[in-house]
């Protein structure tokens, strides 16, 4: 959208809002005046809110039954749920309560969790349920709170985890930002875990300061695995409730698109940006004004208003928070190669001061992930190589074919050689200089560099058929050559980059 038209956009959305819904179409065409462009940017937002429903409306309210439910059933100091005696109630929430318990069989306490009896309300429900917490229950992860079980007590259903001692992240935040080098820290922590479940298919979906759990010991634990992926792909349940929290769902999420590890990396990036910018990125928490700032605006870069943040941080939040998915990082794994060259750098001055150093958790990268970038960048000069090289038979066809095409073919094909291998010589230096951008970069210039390739194949096959009448031995090396050129692009370079990035899909 067009900042200069969000002005009359906010002002004709906050009118529409207010109009009974069968008459807000009429109303729209006229307060439009024929403004086709502003109408459907506002009917665009009025759908978002609308798929939102109630549950944006008041997100408390989607549990509002079952928490009655549970104070009438007088859950409370010293009551029993199978095995489980209940301690105290730590937290409530639209999905439900979470209480501390005392497991009486391996006697230790454990945090557990009853669900609201509308999301598992039939058959189909429950075997996702039960799908999602057997999948949460499988990763073994010291940054992820463990699920121990999925209980059924009386037709309810709990799902059992590990207590982690501390305070949230949201608590620890306060109103106000963290310091970089901790904020930087704890994103570390968080995305080392989330990696941990992508690498099995298990997106979070919820990610936010209250599910991330800071220890008494300094340690980071992502909490509420299992739980905001109830639905299916789509995004919804069987009863209609979005699941999420309005100002950290991605885009796809918000639309009811499937949601998948790069929806994770959207609401990572919108809680480092607000850890280190102290406020969320897409301002005010009202329901329709998230939606509309998630899809449509562009949130400040933090080193605008925020000191001392470093342009390889920036980077990576804003990478994080780009609309498209294609544009975001593919998964935590990249998150943690891009943040721990950062890391580093903050930590270097402290070390270098008078100062005793704080102690800072030793960045470990994923294993063969050095051994992956030193390959990348053994790929990137081997095939800018390659293609001078293949110019040598692109230069012959010139001689075979008519004079004005044979020279328009050999300047394209000079062009794009150009072009290419001016991208790869960038990855090449990025992939060797500049760690934390590496991904980013990757994400930018992949599409470009992938049908470029694809064009510059094409060319040299299509010249090569040319002259096949004339020179079958030249056809047939044009052709080898840029049946090369695919697979090194379609296949290699794919896997190679994937690898050093951190790349799971």
């Amino acid at each position: 959208m067009d900042p200069l038209r969000w002005p009359r956009v906010r002002d004709l959305l906050e009118s529409a809002l207010e109009i009974a819904e069968a008459e807000r179409g009429s109303w729209l065409g006229a307060a439009c005046g024929g403004d086709h462009v502003v109408r459907a940017d506002v009917q665009r937002l009025l759908d978002a809110n609308a798929r939102a429903g109630a549950w944006l409306d008041s997100p408390v309210d989607a549990g509002a039954a079952f928490d009655d439910q549970r104070d009438q059933a007088g859950l409370s100091h010293g009551d029993r749920v199978g095995i489980y005696v209940i301690d105290q109630e730590l937290a409530r929430g639209g999905m439900g309560v979470v209480y501390r318990a005392w497991d009486t069989r391996l006697e230790r306490w454990v945090a557990l969790k009853a669900l609201s009896p509308a999301l598992p309300a039939d058959l189909q429900a429950r075997d996702r349920l039960h799908r999602e917490a057997r999948a949460a229950g499988k990763l073994s992860h010291e940054a992820i709170a463990t699920i121990y079980a999925l209980e059924e007590v009386d037709d309810d259903l709990f799902i059992v985890s590990e207590f982690v001692a501390g305070q949230t992240l949201r608590a620890r935040m306060g109103n106000g930002r963290l310091p970089v080098r901790e904020a930087v820290e704890i994103m570390l922590g968080v995305a080392r875990g989330l990696a941990a479940a992508h690498d099995l298919g298990i997106v979070h979906r919820d990610l936010k300061p209250e599910n991330v759990m800071l220890t008494t010991g300094g340690r980071v634990k992502v909490v509420d695995f299992g739980i905001a992926s109830v639905g299916g792909s789509s995004g919804l349940t069987r009863t209609g409730i979005i699941l999420g929290t309005p100002g950290y769902m991605s885009p796809e999420q918000i639309n009811g698109q499937p949601a998948d590890a790069r929806s994770d990396v959207f609401s990572l990036g919108v809680v480092l940006y607000e850890m280190v910018g102290g406020r969320p990125p897409f301002g005010d928490t009202a329901s329709w004004t998230v939606v509309s700032a998630v899809l449509e605006r562009d949130p400040q870069p933090l080193g605008q208003f925020v000191d001392g943040v470093p342009a390889a941080l920036d980077r990576v939040v804003m990478t994080c928070l780009a609309k498209a998915p294609g544009a975001r990082y593919p998964s935590a794994t990249a998150i943690v190669f891009a943040l721990e060259p950062v890391l580093a750098d903050l930590v270097a001055p402290a070390r270098s001061s008078d100062a005793p150093a704080a102690t800072t958790p030793t960045a470990v990268e994923p294993p063969g992930a050095t051994s992956a970038r030193w390959w990348l960048q053994v790929h990137q000069l081997a095939a800018s190589v390659a293609l001078a090289l293949l110019m040598i038979p692109g230069w012959k066809l010139m001689s075979r074919l008519p004079r004005l095409p044979g020279r328009l073919l050999v300047m394209a094909l000079l062009i794009m050689a150009a072009g290419i291998g001016t991208m790869r010589l960038h990855l090449w230096f990025t992939t060797r200089h500049d760690g934390a951008g590496l991904a980013s970069e990757v994400v930018r210039v992949a599409p470009m560099l992938r049908w470029s390739n694809r064009l510059f194949a094409l060319l040299l096959g299509l010249g090569g058929a040319a002259v096949a009448d004339q020179s079958p031995e030249l056809a047939a090396v044009c052709l080898a050559c840029a049946a090369g050129n695919l697979v090194a692009c379609e296949v290699i370079e794919p896997a190679t980059v994937g690898r050093a990035i951190g790349r799971t899909d």
